[in-house]
């Protein structure tokens, strides 16, 4: 299946709406488990500076500086109305607008890029790949999750009939918008990162001590999405 451009571009109006409504409140299971994700898979409990790409409704945020209150916590979204809603929910960390193709910071200055469900709304999966080995510091992580297009069509289809119809034609945008697990590889590679790894969210989660309760019962997509992790490499002795 082709990728479509249809979910492709910064989350706006009506749409803004419904994410910030259903996805942002802190006891949401997919936030949750993502952060039990970077305590085994990444250098989160020794990181200073942690940039969320993609940031959507701030939630993810406040979780990892809940979980870093030493760190600085940055949160870049190119929504406008994200970024509002986020500055207006979350005091206690950074937003930025701005591009994920572009980011508006230093080079050398990152030690913990994350991106939840996010690498679906960029144009290209591979310059943001490259932005993010760009700002990492030599060393540093990178943890990405969001759906996979080559997802199991009996898994989608299962998804689909428990979904509510309201909200199926947001699922299908993006579940068509989004990135093919080589292709994300691929993208990687490409970067020159070092240490990588992509998988089926599922393969990467399995390990771990529990799913958190979620008390609006929201879904955990694991067999549709994948998870991405990747270094950048240490800078060459002189």
């Amino acid at each position: 299946m082709a990728r479509s451009a249809v979910d492709v571009g910064p989350v706006s109006g009506e749409s803004a709406r419904r994410y910030i409504t259903a996805c942002d409140y802190s006891e949401n299971a997919d936030y949750l488990l993502f952060i039990q994700e970077l305590r085994v898979r990444t250098n989160l409990a020794r990181a200073s500076v942690v940039l969320d790409v993609g940031s959507g409704p701030g939630t993810l945020c406040s979780l990892l500086k809940d979980e870093r209150p030493t760190a600085v916590v940055i949160g870049i979204d190119a929504s406008p109305e994200m970024i509002r809603h986020s500055t207006q929910t979350y005091r206690n960390v950074q937003f930025v607008q701005g591009d994920a193709q572009a980011l508006p910071l230093q080079s050398d200055s990152i030690d913990l890029i994350v991106s939840l469900n996010a690498l679906h709304h960029f144009t290209s999966q591979n310059t943001p790949i490259r932005e993010f080995l760009r700002v990492l510091k030599p060393g540093a992580f990178a943890y990405l999750g969001d759906l996979r297009r080559d997802a199991p069509e009996s898994e989608v289809s299962a998804k689909l009939n428990r979904m509510h119809p309201e909200i199926r034609e947001d699922f299908l945008r993006s579940l068509d918008s989004a990135f093919e697990s080589g292709e994300i590889m691929e993208a990687v590679q490409l970067a020159g990162a070092s240490e990588c790894a992509v998988r089926p969210a599922g393969r990467f989660v399995h390990h771990l001590d529990r799913v958190p309760a979620d008390p609006l019962h929201h879904e955990l997509d694991l067999s549709l999405s994948y998870r991405a992790t990747f270094r950048k490499p240490m800078a060459a002795a002189d």
